[in-house]
C-alpha cells in the first residue's frame, strides 16, 4: 500500500508541475521519502538474512548503513521463529525472529527504547513472545525460502528448531 501511495504522490507531482509547483514539489518529496530508500535497498542488494556455520545474520533496518546488522551465534539461539503480523486489507507481513537465551544483550537492529518497543509490539499477535518480536526482521523487499532456511538450519545447527508461529 505504501509503495502504491508513494507512486501516486509522484504521479500527482508530475501532473501538477505546471499548475502548482509548490504542491508538485511536496508530492515528489512525500513519494520520494518512501521510494528512494526502498530503491537503494533493492540496488545495493543488502543481505537481510544469512544462515551459516557461524550463526544467523539478521540485516538491520537501515537502508544506508550496515551498522545495525547482527550476527547471532548458534550457541545463543534457542529457536528460529517465523511469524506474521496483520497488515492492511487482510494481508500479512512475514517476520523472521530469533528466540535467544535469557539475559543476552539486545540486538543492534532491535527497538532499544521502551517507547519504540511499545510501538513495535502494539500490533504483534499475542502468541508471539515479546522478545522474539523485538528481535525479528520483516520479510520486506526480499523473499524468504522456507525450504532453504530449514536446510541451512539443519546443516549448521540441527539442535535448533524452526518454530512456525505464522497463522495460515
Amino acid at each position: 500500500m505504501l509503495l502504491l501511495a508513494s507512486f501516486g504522490f509522484v504521479a500527482v507531482g508530475i501532473l501538477l508541475i505546471g499548475r502548482n509547483p509548490v504542491v508538485s514539489v511536496l508530492c515528489f518529496l512525500l513519494g520520494g521519502l518512501y521510494l528512494v530508500p526502498r530503491g537503494i535497498t533493492l540496488v545495493r542488494r543488502r543481505t537481510m538474512l544469512r544462515v551459516d556455520a557461524q550463526g544467523v545474520l539478521l540485516g538491520g533496518p537501515s537502508t544506508f548503513s550496515r551498522d545495525k546488522d547482527e550476527l547471532v551465534s548458534w550457541q545463543d539461539i534457542v529457536a528460529v521463529v517465523l511469524w506474521e503480523q496483520e497488515a492492511t486489507r487482510g494481508r500479512k507481513m512475514a517476520f523472521v525472529g530469533l528466540q535467544r537465551h535469557e539475559g543476552l544483550p539486545q540486538l543492534k537492529g532491535s527497538a532499544r527504547s521502551k517507547r519504540w518497543q511499545r510501538i513495535a509490539l502494539a500490533t504483534v499477535p499475542a502468541h508471539v513472545p515479546r522478545q522474539v518480536a523485538i528481535d525479528s526482521r520483516p520479510v520486506n523487499l526480499w523473499s524468504l525460502d522456507r525450504g532453504k532456511l530449514a536446510t541451512a538450519v539443519r546443516a549448521f545447527a540441527p539442535e535448533v528448531p524452526i518454530a512456525d508461529l505464522a497463522t495460515k
